[in-house]
């Protein structure tokens, strides 16, 4: 998923992190946040009165930003956390990261009102995949380099679960390695006794561009989990891997899993764990 970008994004750190070298927000010159694009992007900090190199300069990743108020992830592309203090300059500039997007390319689909797309891979979908308790499955869903609104999140039920069983639906953005990491959306849950042989919706309220991980997770405490739709023999090395990745040990797949998610789901997931069985899920365009 490419980045946002703006021209002349660029101010000067007011209140630096604390710690110094591994907080992760900063607050930039008064009124100056408007001066950036939407998160996430990265930029790059490097001392006043100096040229940024590689030994004075960090890369962070912004992953939200509140009036001026920026909240960021440390050392990335290969950088060091360095001490930021204030005075530092600040900059969304061009990285390598910006110029493998771009070599990367758009992709553009045209989605119609109304309809329903599913996060579909090139093997066949199968029934009768259960969703194991508190585990939250998440596969890609590319919607493409143009933003649309969803209204609608779906799944294809089998079997209906037992009583006390919920079942949670979400939506996830990449982290900058490509994994599943930041929390877009909860549409909470749906009733996991109610839905056997059907799909059940939840409604959101989503603009969504570029590669979004959807996830479901069966939560309460049923004697028997639902079971829905899905993939089995999804290809774990089939995405572009990052500096220092290895899809021989399956360090990128297109679909992952996460232990013990209860209740709502958390803001930033740990612990992904690629797997080749994906659930089959579904989003409405408005």
């Amino acid at each position: 998923m490419a980045d946002a970008h703006r021209n002349l994004a660029v101010s000067t750190v007011a209140t630096a992190p604390s710690p110094a070298s591994s907080g992760t927000s900063l607050v930039v010159t008064a009124a100056h946040g408007t001066r950036f694009p939407t998160p996430p992007f990265n930029a790059t900090i490097w001392p006043t009165a100096a040229q940024p190199d590689p030994d004075n300069a960090e890369i962070v990743r912004v992953t939200a930003i509140s009036t001026d108020t920026l909240t960021i992830t440390r050392a990335q592309e290969s950088t060091t956390a360095r001490t930021v203090v204030a005075g530092d300059q600040i900059a969304a500039g061009i990285t390598a990261k910006t110029l493998t997007d771009a070599e990367e390319g758009p992709t553009n689909f045209a989605h119609s009102v109304g309809s329903y797309y599913s996060n579909d891979v090139p093997v066949a979908a199968s029934s009768g995949q259960s969703l194991v308790n508190d585990t939250l499955y998440l596969h890609e869903f590319d919607v493409g380099s143009v933003a649309t609104s969803f209204d609608r999140i779906a799944v294809r039920t089998s079997t209906a679960g037992t009583a006390g069983s919920v079942v949670r639906l979400g939506i996830y953005a990449s982290g900058p390695d490509g994994r599943p990491l930041t929390l877009l959306v909860d549409a909470g849950t749906y009733d996991g006794t109610a839905f056997a042989n059907s799909t059940a919706a939840l409604t959101i309220s989503a603009s969504l561009s570029g590669l979004v991980w959807l996830g479901i997770v069966g939560q309460g405490a049923p004697a028997t989990a639902p079971s829905v739709w899905g993939y089995s023999g999804v290809s774990v090395s089939s995405r572009r891997v990052a500096l220092g990745g290895n899809p021989t040990t399956l360090d990128f797949a297109r679909a992952y899993t996460v232990a013990t998610v209860t209740g709502a789901l958390p803001a930033s997931l740990t612990g992904q764990i690629p797997t080749n069985l994906a659930r089959r899920m579904y989003l409405r365009a408005v």
